[in-house]
């Protein structure tokens, strides 16, 4: 969450930089002055990409943290899995076996063929495997 915090604070700095310097150069040109001050229209297109871009870094961001938090939810599951005795991993042929079902494919875990409601059940609580 800090990440997103962080880059739409910068995204939201340089977008109202990039509308404040706009609005100077647009005010001189009504005023009839523009010609003197491209400085302003470069700053603010500058300033907007540099807005927009933050915007999508954060979003970018976002999506990596909560990947990583999805990917260690699954490590979690996986290691109570194999704590528990109903997943047994081959590391000769980096393969799955749910225990009694033979093997499996990792994505599909929770549908092997023979485990148990009571494995399944532990496959899909968070709360902390009992020892």
């Amino acid at each position: 969450m800090l990440e997103l915090t962080l880059f739409m604070s910068f995204g939201v700095f340089f977008t109202l930089v990039g509308i404040v310097a706009g609005v100077r150069f647009l005010a001189f040109f009504w005023g009839g002055e523009g010609a003197g001050h491209v400085q302003s229209v470069v700053l603010s297109a500058l300033a907007l990409i540099l807005g927009a871009l933050m915007f999508v870094l954060a979003l970018i961001a976002d999506l990596v943290a909560v990947n990583r938090k999805l990917s260690e939810q699954i490590l979690l599951r996986v290691k109570r899995l194999e704590q528990d005795g109903l997943l047994v991993r081959n590391h000769n042929q980096a393969r799955w076996y749910v225990a009694g079902a033979g093997e499996v494919e990792p994505l599909n875990l929770r549908r092997a063929p023979g485990l148990k409601s009571a494995g399944q059940d532990k496959l899909r609580s968070n709360r902390p495997v009992e020892r």
